[in-house]
């Protein structure tokens, strides 16, 4: 295997990642029925208006699989938002087990092929991730990493890079920002305002511009790995997301108080929670 740096982490972390990327899965040792990190309501569907006209025929942005029970997640059939025309879409159906501190994503059209990797700590958050750059466009990336720093169990930071054939990107350190009631300030260039008047019994809000170099990182938002980033207590007012800038109102909720949908600029989301 050849061999590369990883600058901007400990020693220990690039350790890992390229021991974990040579190393062989044995499948025969993935528990499918072990219990996932999964709130008591997960965000099941996330939809985002943007490519409706051109009915695409998959989910824009999510839509979840569940086992009998209901609580755990076993597939997630997905896009990402990067701003490019329908025609280039990618288009994502992963499979998701987890063996111990391990979560694997899985192509279902090809179970052998470990698209993305993720190693958990002790409390059920994720210390860093690797892909096999197909969640990724526009960087001709064959892998992509991502570790994350907490601080009072709250995400402070996120670095990630990629390789491709011209060798690896140095990482990028992007720090997450809070106002004092803990609802997202700042992140990667984007910027979040709040209704501080109004909460709500649960709430999901992915209104980043995703540049395609990082969906790793978005794809554990899917997931429900950082309620803190996704889930402010707040209702989010205005969103500056790059490409994206405008109100967020005409909010929706259900009996519970659960967000159901809100527009910003001329886009509508809508939420489907499940509760379990």
């Amino acid at each position: 295997m050849k061999n590369f740096t990883l600058p901007s982490l400990t020693v220990v972390l690039a350790a890992s990642l390229i021991n974990w990327s040579c190393s062989k899965i044995n499948w025969k040792d993935i528990d499918a029925d072990q219990k996932q990190q999964v709130s008591k309501c997960d965000v099941a569907e996330y939809h985002i208006s943007t490519y409706d006209q051109y009915n695409l025929g998959f989910p824009f942005l999510f839509k979840k699989k569940y086992d009998q029970s209901g609580k755990k997640v076993k597939e997630i059939d997905c896009s990402f938002w990067s701003a490019i025309p329908p025609d280039d879409m990618r288009h994502h159906v992963l499979l998701v087990h987890q063996k111990d501190h391990r979560l694997y994503l899985l192509d279902k059209n090809n179970p052998n092929d470990t698209v993305m990797k993720v190693h958990l700590n002790n409390k059920g958050r994720v210390e860093y991730y690797e892909t096999n750059g197909s969640l990724d466009w526009g960087n001709g990336a064959t892998r992509t990493f991502g570790s994350f720093v907490y601080k009072s169990n709250r995400l402070v930071l996120f670095r990630w890079a990629y390789t491709n054939s011209w060798g690896t990107i140095p990482f990028v350190e992007q720090p997450l920002d809070y106002d004092s009631q803990g609802n997202l300030l700042a992140f990667a260039g984007h910027t979040y305002e709040y209704d501080y008047t109004r909460t709500a019994a649960a709430q999901f809000y992915i209104d980043d511009f995703m540049g395609g170099f990082n969906n790793g990182y978005y794809l554990l938002q899917y997931l429900g790995f950082f309620p803190e980033v996704t889930s402010p207590p707040n209702l989010r007012s205005y969103v500056n997301a790059t490409v994206f800038v405008g109100n967020v109102e005409n909010h929706t909720f259900d009996a519970g108080g659960k967000l159901t949908g809100y527009q910003f600029t001329f886009l509508q989301t809508t939420i489907v929670w499940n509760c379990k």
